[in-house]
């Protein structure tokens, strides 16, 4: 199998392209056109998403941290609890607890 030379290969992409006529690529240059003002438009939108999702990752993090600490410092609240035959597991935090039994 020969290699093409650079010569040979934009020839024949200078045929593919010169398929269509002038009145084809005329159009679809004005298609192009509209379609990067529409992307241009887009932009003012996708800043403002950005911005939004900045303040909410911030949120996040705040939420993280705070239900970090309520793990770590659980009271075990009933409607977390879930019995599990052998052992309570504690539904928010993940702990297996056993059940105190007063006689």
């Amino acid at each position: 199998m020969s290699r093409l030379t650079e010569d040979d290969a934009n020839k024949q992409l200078r045929a593919v392209a010169g398929f269509a006529t002038n009145a084809e690529k005329l159009s679809w240059r004005r298609k192009l056109v509209r379609m990067e003002k529409y992307i241009n438009e887009l932009k003012p939108f996708e800043e403002e998403i950005l911005r939004i999702y900045e303040k909410k990752q911030g949120k996040m993090d705040q939420m993280e941290d705070l239900r970090k600490i309520m793990v770590a410092e659980c009271i075990h609240s009933r409607e977390y609890l879930v019995h599990k035959g052998t052992h309570i597991e504690c539904k928010f935090c993940g702990r297996n607890l056993s059940p105190v039994i007063d006689d």
